[in-house]
């Protein structure tokens, strides 16, 4: 299981199945299938399913009563089962895809360092570069141990603010 942080909620959907619900309802309805969700299921004890629907003890024989007929045997729900099946599988697929571009990206550097030293330096200071030319540059906002050589770069780039009055 996954660490799901986002439950879907299709809203026309819950409206059509909850249209009849008062506020109270609405409420217990909503704890019950977030635990559901973030938990792969519900308790099966009264005492329990209560205390996550944030319903006072006097009112969940009603409660229980009319949110029943919405979850199956064991309080299991179906909609919310074939979400967290399609949330767990995407996890899994985007887990897979990192694993394989992480190791993919690591080998390609080693294989180019192992081939020619100098072309994955080259490269190292061609990201940097690229990389730096895309922070504004402006006087005052670094320490004064940091000396910014525009020469170096042959001109300055776009983006760069002068402040002061210089230009």
């Amino acid at each position: 299981m996954s660490a799901r942080t986002f439950m879907p909620l299709y809203v026309g959907d819950y409206l059509k199945d909850t249209l009849r619900f008062d506020a109270e309802l609405n409420g217990a309805y909503m704890f019950l299938i977030m635990e559901y969700w973030q938990h792969g299921g519900l308790p099966d004890t009264d005492d329990q399913l209560c205390r996550i629907a944030r319903v006072k003890p006097r009112r969940w024989p009603y409660v229980r009563a009319a949110l029943a007929p919405y979850f199956g045997p064991g309080w299991t729900h179906r909609r919310i089962d074939a979400e967290i099946q399609k949330a767990d599988e995407a996890y899994a697929r985007r887990a897979n895809a990192g694993r394989k571009g992480g190791s993919q990206k690591s080998s390609n550097a080693t294989a180019m360092l192992a081939e020619n030293p100098s072309n994955a330096t080259a490269m190292l200071k061609h990201n940097q570069n690229q990389n730096a030319s895309h922070i504004p540059i402006q006087e005052g906002a670094y320490p004064s141990n940091v000396k910014l050589n525009v020469e170096e770069l042959g001109s300055a780039p776009a983006n760069v603010v002068r402040l002061g009055g210089r230009s």
